[in-house]
């Protein structure tokens, strides 16, 4: 969105590109009004849904269920891992030209 200068979504690792809320709306299952402000990873989505969907089954997903989060509950996460390489379009301009790039949030 014309942030740092580039207009795309796949060069960089700038935070505002990495920051996306994730909604997740079940009436009767997930509460409404809810905000839970760690980061999470899309790693942990296929638990959390399992987990609501079957919740007396064991997750046969990599990752951890993230609805402890909102009920307020300390739970494992996944830390947030972010990876960008370098692609076959190489413009020099962008931030991967330099090379490979990785982000970690842990918080």
């Amino acid at each position: 969105f014309g942030e740092h200068g580039l207009w795309e979504h796949t060069s960089n690792l700038y935070y505002k590109l990495l920051h996306v809320p994730l909604i997740v709306r079940w009436p009767g299952h997930v509460p409404a009004g809810g905000r839970v402000d760690t980061e999470v990873t899309l790693r942990d989505l296929a638990a959390t849904l399992s987990a609501l969907a079957m919740p007396n089954d064991s997750a046969p997903f990599a990752g951890a269920s993230l609805a402890p989060l909102w009920m307020g509950e300390a739970t494992p996460r996944s830390v947030a891992l972010s990876l960008v390489e370098k692609g076959v379009r190489r413009d020099s301009t962008l931030p991967f030209a330099q090379g490979d790039m990785v982000s970690l949030a842990d918080s």
